[in-house]
């Protein structure tokens, strides 16, 4: 027994060292992608940078770190699992990972979150698109290529899926809250729909299944934008895939220009609004915070006197409370 508890020890003593010595080498000089001159304007470096050395080392880090966890896992026996592989031990390994990535990934949902609010609707747009968002589409095309192929398949796709739920939320609900929507915005919406499309492709092939609840309020949402008859379509129908505050954002939003938006009625900016309001609401739509977003339409349908006799206002007063 003694022989065993000594044999236990220096295992853990030696996986211990290894974690910590691994942490050591990694290049903190090549944890970012710096693909854009300015996070805020989103303009693109020329050339766009490819990967240093230390990009590639920091990728063969990552996948030891994360095979040295799937091997503690799968290798070490279940009686000996919370002796030899500690908490202290996990957490090096994981935060040898998060070094590596996190950073890379915290820049692209910002890119993403300053891409989509400020869609150029109807201004400053060329014939792509609105070009936030085809800068965004580039730089997610680049990287994907580029950076993100220099790590094992399967490695990244916990972050990967985390980023393409923060895309598609936050391109939706920034769509939501345009007005005026008429024709045309709707057709230059559904010209950027198609942009974040193809970075959402070039991060993940098969995002379609990875992410499939968002996938599919991203096809609702695309049905409901090219529908030639908003109020023939079957609202309820659409609550059951899309969340229901963002349907209620977008029909808010089709109502008469004179009706103020959401956004005004909550003394917000468009802004302040989708990172205060909208966002919160994908990750918790419990009745309490629902029923805060019921009471600004309430003070919407007050303010505007809506009338019941419009389908798409009658569908908005029934669900203020």
């Amino acid at each position: 027994e003694v022989l065993l508890k000594d044999v236990i020890r220096a295992a853990r003593s030696s996986i211990m060292f290894f974690s910590t010595r691994l942490e050591q080498v990694v290049d903190n000089a090549a944890v970012d992608l710096r693909c854009f001159e300015d996070l805020a304007s989103l303009k693109l470096k020329t050339p766009t940078p490819m990967p240093s050395a230390g990009h590639a080392r920091n990728a063969r880090l990552y996948g030891i770190a994360h095979h040295t966890l799937s091997a503690l896992k799968d290798v070490v026996p279940p009686r000996f699992q919370s002796a030899i592989c500690t908490p202290q031990v996990h957490g090096t390994l994981q935060q040898i990972q998060a070094v590596i990535v996190n950073q890379m990934f915290s820049t692209l949902k910002q890119a993403a979150l300053t891409a989509f609010q400020n869609l150029e609707i109807g201004t400053s747009r060329t014939a792509e698109g609105a070009p936030f968002v085809l800068s965004f589409s580039t730089a997610c095309s680049h990287v994907g290529r580029y950076y993100f192929s220099l790590f094992g398949q399967g490695q990244l796709f916990p972050h990967i899926k985390e980023l393409c739920i923060h895309i598609v939320r936050t391109f939706l609900s920034s769509a939501a809250l345009i007005k005026p929507c008429g024709a045309n915005e709707k057709q230059e919406i559904m010209q950027d729909m198609q942009s974040v499309e193809n970075a959402l492709c070039a991060l993940d092939t098969d995002f379609q299944n990875s992410i499939r609840h968002e996938a599919s309020v991203f096809r609702e949402f695309r049905r409901l934008i090219c529908a030639p008859n908003l109020e023939a379509l079957d609202f309820d129908s659409l609550a059951t895939v899309m969340p229901v505050h963002l349907l209620l954002t977008f029909l808010a939003h089709q109502l008469p220009a004179d009706v103020p938006s959401l956004p005004a009625v909550a003394k917000a900016s468009p802004q302040t609004f989708l990172q205060s309001t909208l966002l919160p609401l994908w990750e918790d739509s419990s009745e309490e915070r629902l029923q805060s977003y019921r009471k600004l339409l309430g003070a919407l349908s007050d303010e505007a006197e809506l009338d019941s006799e419009n389908a798409v206002a009658a569908y908005v007063m029934s669900q203020m409370y």
